[in-house]
């Protein structure tokens, strides 16, 4: 599961948004080896100011044939949002949640989904992304929907972590190099 969580969410950017978290989860299951047959996706306003309308939905699709597949998985994610936006509010949280978690060794193909050619295509494709974005980066290649803007505004941010505002994170000092804290070891003492 995976959750978004922002002060304001337009339209535009709650689809971004689900399709970035919607390609998070299928890279997970891929990871684990394991497929998803179920693909839910949730929204709603803050509960915390009254003085807004309120709304909350969470809707979920069956797959027909399980898969781990990002194309197949966010395009789902995003028609499950569409079936549950709803305009004229001012949404708080989003969130895509697979589930029917199982190994990918035993898949029953469905005879009116796509074809062990199609599928086999699909895995493919999935397994070589994972490869660049391991070798250059995650996020070196993303689908289309999952493309974010700059934080103000103008332009296409490169990551996604670069289109979020991160006004008020706390430092990592023991997870990232550049945060690690300085000390003054040539400070001289103060005189008490």
């Amino acid at each position: 599961m995976t959750i978004i969580r922002y002060s304001r969410l337009t339209p535009l950017n709650i689809s971004r948004y689900v399709s970035n978290y919607a390609a998070r989860c299928a890279e997970k299951l891929r990871m684990q080896n394991t497929v998803a047959s179920i693909v839910g996706v949730f929204l709603n306003t803050n509960a915390f100011r009254e003085d807004l309308p309120q709304y909350w939905n969470f809707q979920e699709t069956k797959l027909i044939t399980p898969t781990s597949s990002t194309i197949t998985i966010t395009q789902t994610a995003n028609q499950v949002l569409q079936n549950i936006f709803r305009q004229g509010y001012q949404y708080k949280k989003a969130g895509v949640i697979v589930m029917g978690i199982g190994a990918d060794s035993s898949i029953q193909q469905v005879l009116f989904d796509i074809n062990a050619e199609q599928f086999q295509k699909m895995k493919r494709l999935d397994e070589v992304v994972d490869r660049i974005n391991r070798l250059h980066g995650s996020e070196t290649i993303v689908l289309g929907p999952q493309q974010y803007t700059k934080k103000d505004g103008k332009g296409k941010a490169d990551v996604f972590a670069n289109a979020i505002k991160h006004d008020f994170k706390s430092p990592n000092p023991t997870t990232r190099w550049g945060e690690i804290l300085k000390l003054n070891a040539n400070a001289k003492k103060k005189k008490e």
